[in-house]
């Protein structure tokens, strides 16, 4: 269904205000991130790609699984961890300690 609206101004630059039913129906709210671009005579508005958008509910998951262990045969330069792995915490502690060892208490 096409809705006419009118440019206005906002500042040096113009706007469109969207009715809140297209947006509901696009799934975008207020302060989401979007991207314009120009297709051929048309000015497309769609939701911005975020490429790791929920990875830190995902990895918090694995977390509590216990599925955040680096796998057998991987390792970073200089950090040998033990024969069961380490999980990200114990990592991250390692890699501090590293860089700076007074930091570990």
């Amino acid at each position: 269904m096409a809705v006419r609206q009118r440019i206005v101004r906002i500042g040096n630059s113009r706007g469109v205000r969207l009715p809140a039913h297209l947006l509901a129906e696009a799934h975008l709210g207020e302060g989401d991130e979007v991207e314009l671009s120009l297709e051929a005579d048309r000015i497309v508005l769609r939701a911005a790609h975020r490429p790791r958008a929920g990875w830190s509910e995902q990895f918090s998951e694995m977390a509590k699984h216990g599925d955040d262990r680096l796998l057998d045969g991987d390792f970073l330069v200089g950090l040998h961890p033990p024969r069961g792995g380490l999980d990200l915490f114990e990592l991250s502690t390692h890699l501090r300690s590293m860089s700076d060892p007074a930091a570990i208490k």
